[in-house]
């Protein structure tokens, strides 16, 4: 009897397990020139778009991937500013894109990249359910926001992998958290 249910939890395992596509295989895009490189499932549809003649747009790059289970954006933005205030932004960021998502800011909290570049990740939910992840950083006179969602919910691995595979570059397209602003085009 013991050998059955046994066989049983394993059926379930397995058959839960299967309700999960395999996640898709990433490929790092490079893009030196806005200061960034990410690894996305597909390839990204890039916008550059320049900055206002009134100014009060910047100049901006977006790159974003789509599948039917992921939804991945990095965008830079050139920034006047020699030192934003981090926090200040990432807040006015995130109730941004809360808004926009129809969803609510959950909290902040600091985090790096593995080289050190501090930021912030803002969490947000929909419905009283986790949803989705944000993180800011300023550097090389830019400042970028890197987005993850997934209909597996923030904790799914292929977030975290996304997110974890955005690196700042300096002027020579070397990973580094050290970054002088780029220079004007």
């Amino acid at each position: 009897m013991r050998l059955f249910r046994l066989a049983g939890v394993i059926l379930t395992a397995f058959a839960l397990a299967a309700c999960k596509p395999a996640p898709l295989p990433v490929k790092e895009y490079v893009y030196p020139s806005w200061g960034f490189k990410a690894s996305f499932q597909t390839p990204p549809a890039i916008k550059d778009e320049p900055a206002s003649a009134d100014g009060s747009t910047p100049r901006t790059f977006l790159a974003e991937a789509h599948t039917h289970d992921y939804d991945f954006v990095v965008t830079a933005f050139d920034i006047a500013q020699a030192h934003p205030d981090l926090d200040a932004l990432s807040d006015d960021l995130g109730s941004r894109l809360a808004k926009a998502l129809g969803a609510q800011v959950d909290g902040k909290t600091y985090v790096a990249t593995f080289e050190n570049l501090m930021g912030r990740e803002i969490q947000f939910s929909k419905g009283g359910k986790p949803f989705a992840t944000m993180r800011v950083f300023v550097a090389g006179g830019r400042f970028y926001q890197v987005v993850a969602l997934s209909n597996f919910g923030p904790s799914d691995p292929a977030v975290s992998d996304f997110l974890y595979s955005f690196h700042a570059l300096d002027a020579h397209g070397d990973v580094t958290n050290d970054i002088a602003p780029a220079p004007a085009d």
